[in-house]
Formats: C-alpha cells, structure tokens, sequence
C-alpha cells in the first residue's frame, strides 16, 4: 500500500472513530469494511478528471483537489456537494478528482 493509500485509509478511521464515539475497533472494523466495499467494484482510473467534464458516480470515495491540497470525499449528486462525512465542500471548492486504486490482493 502506498503512503497516499495509508493516509487515506487513515483519514477515513479518523471519521469513522469520531462518529463511533471513541471505539477503535468498530473505527477500524467500518473503515476496513468500507475499503473492501469499494475495492470490490473498482473504477478504471483515468487519472485526475476536472470536474467541469464529469463527476464520479454517486456516493463513490474518490480523492477531490482544489488544486492546492487533497481531501477523501464522495460526490453527493442529490445535494449538489462533495460529502466529507461530518460536513460538506461546495461543489464550486474542487477543481479536479481521482478514483481511489483497488485494494492490492492478499498475499498467500
């Protein structure tokens, strides 16, 4: 796994152990679950996509930019906004976004 992978990984645990109340392991256990989630239908990556051409499909963990610095959001199509879990980034805030890579198989 990458740096990038575990940062993100690591951002998603700190959501998930914020919203489980302090328990780490139910953190741990949902942001794993969620990874695997995803990695089960990954998307072809086309690198980094301008939101002004396309938007990734609703609901779906992807890497948003704003050219500056980079968060793990999804793109809420209902609510026209990038949803970051406990609040939400303006449509208009982000420039660019990536698919997350599938998760590398486990070794034997």
């Amino acid at each position: 796994m990458t740096n990038t992978e575990k940062a993100i990984v690591w951002f998603e645990g700190l959501w998930l152990a914020a919203e489980s109340y302090g328990n780490p392991n139910a953190a741990r256990n949902a942001s794993d679950e969620a990874l695997r989630a995803q990695a089960a239908r990954p998307a072809a990556s086309d690198g980094w996509v301008k939101c002004r051409e396309r938007m990734p499909e609703d609901e779906r963990k992807v890497v948003i930019s704003d050219g500056i610095k980079c968060l793990l959001a999804s793109w809420n199509e209902r609510d026209d906004v990038w949803d970051k879990g406990r609040n939400y980034v303006p449509r208009e805030s982000v420039t660019h976004w990536i698919s997350l890579p599938a998760l590398p198989e486990e070794a034997e």
